[in-house]
């Protein structure tokens, strides 16, 4: 998909009024030995470009501060089909606050490991069933 340059020039925007706060309390240090980097709106714009549309659920695995959840919801995602998964519990509270005013469910971001089954069922779209890329796919726990 392609999005115009308002679009574009939303998600920057976005991302430069709340740069100064999407690290939360983390020290330079906790950020790199967690391997937090948050999504800088170029790489955002770049991600959302390569989607077909912006229809269904949407969630990022590692969602840090939500650039990529904002950056689509800007683009005409529903807040209510956006989710993440965050492994620190203080930065997804600082997204769970941000996204809100998004209107992303705060339950729609949970904390966890993206690679553990278990806090994918925590996630409000969970489905024991679902399809990708026109395949079927079935969770086996």
């Amino acid at each position: 998909m392609t999005l115009s340059e308002e679009v574009k020039k939303r998600i920057t925007d976005d991302y430069e009024s709340w740069k100064d706060k999407m690290y939360g309390k983390l020290t330079d240090k906790e950020r790199k030995a967690l391997g937090a980097f948050y999504t800088p709106p170029k790489l955002v714009i770049k991600m959302i470009e390569k989607f077909n549309d912006l229809e269904g659920d949407i969630c990022d695995l590692c969602i840090g501060s939500g650039n990529l959840i904002v950056g689509c919801i800007i683009a005409g995602a529903d807040p209510k089909k956006c989710y993440g998964i965050e492994f620190d519990a203080g930065q997804a509270e600082l997204c769970r606050d941000r996204l809100e005013q998004y209107g992303v469910p705060r339950e729609n971001i949970v904390t966890g490991d993206c690679l553990d089954n278990k806090t994918w069922e925590k996630l409000p779209c969970y489905k024991k069933e679902f399809k990708f890329g026109g395949r079927s796919y079935e969770n086996n726990n």
